[in-house]
């Protein structure tokens, strides 16, 4: 029997399940009395010392936080260690997230993938996805967002081909400074649906 976390705003939330050891997550959309799934995690095999997501093996969530529930998540794979922490902020889960490795990534990052058909538009490095079940006027969003101290956020990009979302953290593509290892990589995202109009 599997566990799970959940992070809910009013229309939408972020589910946490364990599987094979690992934390998935998925995004999930209510209409009416049901939960429908927008999006999902990735992820790699254990062999993996960089997986698509990060590798979550163990959870807590603090229901006393000044701001709201807090998820804190911890894993590792290879040689490198993982840990985040996962906020609602209004209708958005802002993801601070941190690596610290031992020499440069082959890639790091999160991925998820679209469980539904999706326009999807990129603007100042946001993604806006609209299509059903998302009404009129809604839209799911990811945007990049510095973490505190930290200079360049992630960068998002769509893969229409396989319909993935990928996260990349600055400093580990062919893009951005180079920092020296070891280091402790930082990246932050917000992911959320939005009821604005385009």
């Amino acid at each position: 029997m599997s566990q799970s976390v959940v992070l809910a705003s009013d229309r939408w939330r972020l589910v946490f399940e364990s599987q094979a050891g690992r934390w998935r997550s998925r995004a999930e959309l209510r209409r009416g009395e049901q939960w429908v799934a927008l999006l999902e995690s990735i992820e790699g095999e254990d062999s993996d010392p960089w997986p698509p997501s990060p590798p979550w093996q163990e959870t807590h969530l603090d229901q006393h936080a000044a701001a709201g529930p807090v998820l804190m998540l911890l894993g590792r794979a290879g040689t490198s260690h993982w840990s985040a922490s996962v906020e609602l902020a209004g209708s958005f889960a802002v993801f601070d997230c941190a690596c610290r490795v031992k020499a440069a990534p082959q890639r790091l990052g999160q991925r998820y993938r679209l469980l539904f058909d999706a326009e999807v538009r990129s603007r100042d490095g946001e993604l806006a996805i609209d299509g059903e079940p998302l009404a009129l006027g809604e839209r799911l969003l990811v945007r990049p967002v510095a973490p505190p101290g930290e200079q360049q956020p992630a960068e998002i990009e769509y893969l229409p081909a396989v319909r993935e979302i990928s996260i990349v953290v600055a400093g580990s593509s062919e893009t951005g400074p180079k920092p020296s290892w070891p280091a402790t990589l930082r990246w932050g995202f917000a992911l959320g649906v939005d009821a604005r109009a385009p």
